[in-house]
Order: C-alpha cells, then sequence, then structure tokens
C-alpha cells in the first residue's frame, strides 16, 4: 500500500472518484484502498494479485516506476548502451529493462558490485532514497516540458 500511496500523492491524483471502486484484490475502507484503485487504472499495477501487506521486490518495484513514467507521461531515454549488471541472468527482460531506464536516470543504482539485486526487497532507507531520486527527476522533467 505504501508504494501506490506515494505514487497517487506524487502524481496529485484526484483519489475521490476510487473510493467506490472494486476490486477482489483491493479491499475497501483501507488508508491506500483508493490510491491501490488509482494504480490500477493507471496500469502501474498488475490487473489482479494486489497485496497491500505484501513485499515488493526491487525489480517490480523497478516496473512500476516506469509505469508510473508512462502513465504521467514523463519523458525517460532508455539506453542504447545498457549496463551489464552483474546480476542480468536472474531477472527478467522486464526487470532489466525497467532497471536499465532507472539507472541511466540516477534512480535506482542497485546495491553494489554493478548488482540489482531484483528479487531483494526495497528497505525503508532505500525506498526514501528511491522517491527522493524519483520526486527530484520528475520534477526536472516536467519542468523541462513545460517551463
Amino acid at each position: 500500500g505504501t508504494v501506490v500511496t506515494i505514487l497517487a500523492r506524487m502524481a496529485k491524483a484526484d483519489l475521490t472518484s476510487f473510493a467506490s471502486a472494486s476490486y477482489k484484490d483491493i479491499p475497501s475502507g483501507k488508508w491506500y484502498s483508493e490510491a491501490a484503485a488509482w494504480a490500477r487504472s493507471a496500469g502501474i499495477i498488475p490487473a489482479d494479485g494486489f497485496d497491500a501487506k505484501a513485499a515488493v521486490s526491487r525489480g517490480d518495484l523497478a516496473q512500476m516506476l516506469v509505469k508510473y513514467f508512462d502513465f504521467m507521461k514523463i519523458p525517460y531515454t532508455t539506453p542504447t548502451e545498457t549496463v551489464a549488471f552483474a546480476d542480468a541472468a536472474s531477472m527478467t527482460a522486464a526487470e532489466n529493462t525497467a532497471f536499465q531506464i532507472l539507472n541511466s536516470a540516477n534512480i535506482f543504482k542497485g546495491v553494489g558490485n554493478n548488482n540489482m539485486n531484483a528479487a531483494g526487497l526495497t528497505m525503508r532507507c532505500e525506498m526514501v532514497t528511491l522517491v527522493h531520486r524519483l520526486y527530484t527527476y520528475t520534477q526536472a522533467q516536467t519542468t523541462a516540458v513545460n517551463p
């Protein structure tokens, strides 16, 4: 629930229209319900299987952030010269692409030794850093597009 709530707030999404949204995997009346429904409608989270209490892997988080960029029409570049992540063999193609985009934007920098740790979990301190970098990047891109 935390990630979708952060993204909804960063997007300044009007969540009032999502108060009555009904999804079998998004319970109503929770602190994150409207944000999760917004994220679902925006294509940021999958069409089913949302679990606000489940930990989100770094690979899933990276994909969510790129989908947020897409929904918000925040420009980004998919690098033509990709980084050869040390743990690329353990990632899906979608995770690798998301990490490439976010690494080139200086948002996701990895856990050291050129590892992105796609299956690992993001610690709270790492999440705060990612949110700061994401916010800084989106503000810079939005200002560049709409000075």
